[in-house]
């Protein structure tokens, strides 16, 4: 046996979770990379991995050795060439991104380091990289640095193996309204003692190494929602802190407490698609499997056609009908699907006449309801039914809790902003960048005037007769629709308004009774409100004039932002969206003789060509495959600030880069950690009665 494998067993002899622990571990995965990576010895691992999951319940989580799995990861060879096409191919895709000039310089205000995302792309091919997988750590770090949940990518080497510390569960508290907040074990909050705060991990302050992870993720752009993100909380499970940003592996994690104990936390490996793995025995078959397109979304690389299973396959139990969200007390009514909208009343003396609506998402995705229209259309029920059923129960104020909504679908933010202030109209302004595909695939959109296409339907907004201009007159042709118009240094769309998602909106809630009063409203956020929550929470500050409240974020006593998500209202994905609508373009072309030989781009789309400087190849014959149904996403509009009387714009700058602190910020206790009644109840008392906000240093 190897002396590397002799050092790893005897790390892995080590129990898990133990404490306390007189020799932290020291080492990590970069430690041991540099120490041993001759390559060699890294030949066999992805095989090994294989047959280490021969015979298992594929049904059930598969775990394997994480060091053998992080040594076939840097084992797949890496292909320059193919790497140079894959980036000029993503780069096309990048373009649509709407940020990107303000991502390079900017704004005042901003909290997150420039980056210019194209001038990154084009450094990767500037280096040689020792594996394939280093190379996608690379290019997923600039997408990361936009810190926009709607740019990002899905890359083979990545989903693949999954490395996570899912016994680390972390929670944030202060135990005074005079103190800043600590870190703790969630385990230890739960008991019956008085919890030691944790003081270092891996040697490093506690709250220093938390910023330091939080800080490579690409989901937020605000710290303090990414501070908050590496939690656990009731509205969001298991903190961040559990999972690995690309690149960044330690086999354990040391946790030392304040009274010097430490705990050890062991690194698990999971595998994502087991089945998969059983044609693998070498790092080149781990890279023809997930990352050659030859087997695109294929269980097996063999052109033969899968046998039918010999006994019938049982049929699937039901699920069980959700009733109770974990940690929410019972609902004041029933919810729908999967309780993305939830409403309570609070049971607590003094605020009996508080009701709380909590909106985990604006999600219309369900399993078991297959059409997200019908979806929508309980959610919309159901929150009507809520704040009716509210006032007739003497309920004459209302928390909206948006704490870990991440966005969902763009009609039902609307909508709910349309039943709590039914007699307000709502205007938009926004932008889109004006690329060349974007030029191109328009034209040919706008080009018939029946709809026949998801690329000719108001939802693509590529067609300049389905679009609408901000005070809702409509364009008299494409070329004034794409402008372009030049903005910081860019070039852009003329301005849009997105009233057409507002068409969808059921007409009786215009005109209905408004439930509450603006001032008997807050809304409560724990900073991680995105896309379509975003929205919604512009429109409720803007048009409705409401308070707002957040809560947790890093431990200083400064202001933080409310929303610290992305503000851009609509994401577009590489495999749903542009794949359609090039090969719809394609096809319109094709059917309706379209001469498109005059624009840039044209004649690579009408032909095929792999290689043109503005139509992307479709994401089936990258030379490497993208994960996920999606493939990736960019962020499509800019949002501007309107004047809620008239609709005119009132800022220059996207909402995406403006900084905006919260009404009021409220730090995290124990209690209100453990209980969600409390916690709403402490924000009634600070919102209508004497609790007091954090008091922030001049």
């Amino acid at each position: 046996m190897r002396f590397k494998d002799i050092l790893f067993l005897a790390l892995e002899a080590v129990l898990a979770v133990c404490s306390p622990v007189q020799n932290p571990r020291v080492d990590s995965f970069h430690d041991l990379a540099a120490r041993y990576d001759s390559g060699a010895d890294y030949l066999d691992a992805c095989g090994k991995v294989s047959k280490s999951i021969e015979g298992l319940d594929y049904s059930t989580e598969i775990r394997v050795d994480p060091y053998t799995a992080y040594k076939c990861l840097k084992s797949t060879p890496y292909d320059a060439v193919k790497a140079r096409s894959f980036i000029g191919e993503i780069k096309k895709y990048a373009a649509a991104q709407s940020t990107l000039a303000y991502l390079k310089d900017p704004p005042e205000g901003y909290l997150m380091p420039a980056v210019d995302i194209m001038g990154e792309f084009d450094s990767i091919l500037e280096k040689v990289y020792n594996s394939h997988y280093d190379f996608d750590v690379a290019v997923a770090k600039v997408f990361n640095a936009a810190h926009d949940g709607h740019f990002w990518i899905g890359l083979c080497s990545q989903w693949q193996l999954r490395f996570t510390r899912p016994d680390l569960s972390l929670v944030s508290f202060a135990n005074d309204s005079n103190s800043v907040p600590r870190v703790y074990l969630r385990q230890d909050t739960e008991n019956n003692y008085v919890p030691s705060p944790v003081y270092l991990i891996n040697g490093e302050n506690a709250e220093s190494y938390i910023k330091k992870y939080s800080l490579l993720s690409g989901s937020f752009h605000d710290p303090d929602a990414l501070y908050n993100s590496m939690f656990d909380t009731i509205q969001n499970g298991m903190g961040g802190i559990t999972n690995y940003p690309p690149g960044d592996y330690e086999p354990y994690t040391n946790v030392t407490f304040d009274n010097r104990t430490t705990v050890v936390y062991n690194t698990i490996a999971t595998v994502s698609q087991p089945k998969l793995w059983t044609s693998i025995n070498s790092a080149e078959s781990f890279m023809e499997t997930f990352c050659v397109n030859s087997s695109r979304f294929e269980y097996t690389t063999s052109s033969e056609p899968t046998p039918p299973p010999t006994d019938p396959t049982p049929p699937e139990e039901a699920k069980p009908v959700l009733t109770q969200l974990p940690g929410y007390p019972k609902p004041a009514l029933p919810f729908s699907s999967q309780g993305n909208f939830a409403g309570y009343f609070i049971d607590s003396t003094g605020w009996e006449d508080v009701a709380v609506l909590a909106v985990r998402s604006f999600s219309t995705a369900d399993d078991a309801i297959p059409n997200q229209h019908i979806t929508m259309n309980l959610y919309t029920i159901y929150f009507t039914d809520f704040l009716e059923y509210s006032r007739l129960q003497g309920k004459t104020k209302l928390i909206i809790d948006v704490s870990g909504n991440l966005g969902g679908s763009v009609v039902l933010s609307p909508t709910l902003f349309s039943r709590l202030f039914p007699q307000v109209p709502l205007w938009t302004h926004a932008n889109r960048r004006a690329t060349k595909l974007f030029n191109l695939l328009g034209y040919i959109a706008s080009a018939r005037l029946f709809t026949v296409t998801s690329l000719q339907h108001q939802d693509s907004g590529y067609n300049y007769k389905t679009e609408e201009r901000p005070d809702q007159s409509r364009f008299d042709s494409f070329e004034e629709y794409f402008g372009p118009v030049e903005a910081y240094n860019d070039n852009f769309t003329s301005a849009v308004g997105l009233s057409k998602f507002v068409e969808d909106i059921p007409s009786y809630l215009f005109g209905s009774t408004q439930p509450f009063a603006a001032e008997n409203i807050v809304i409560l956020s724990d900073g991680q409100c995105s896309s379509t929550c975003a929205d919604f929470c512009e429109w409720m500050k803007t048009f409705g004039v409401v308070k707002n409240i957040v809560v947790g974020g890093r431990p200083e006593y400064k202001p933080m932002q409310f929303v610290g998500g992305t503000k851009g209202p609509v994401v577009e994905y590489f495999i749903n969206h542009f794949d359609s609508y090039i090969s719809e373009a394609r096809d319109i072309v094709e059917t309706f003789g379209l001469d498109i030989s005059a624009i840039e781009g044209g004649d690579d789309l009408v032909n095929g060509t792999v290689g043109g400087g503005v139509v992307p190849i479709e994401t089936g014959k990258l030379p490497f495959q993208l994960s996920g149904t999606e493939g990736g996403g960019v962020n499509i509009y800019n949002a501007f600030r309107v004047d809620p009387k008239d609709g005119s714009l009132k800022g220059e700058v996207p909402l995406q880069f403006v900084y905006e602190k919260a009404d009021c910020r409220l730090f995290y206790t124990k209690e209100t950690v453990l209980d969600i009644e409390k916690h709403w109840a402490r924000v009634a008392e600070t919102m209508w009665g004497n609790g007091a906000c954090v008091e922030e240093d001049a």
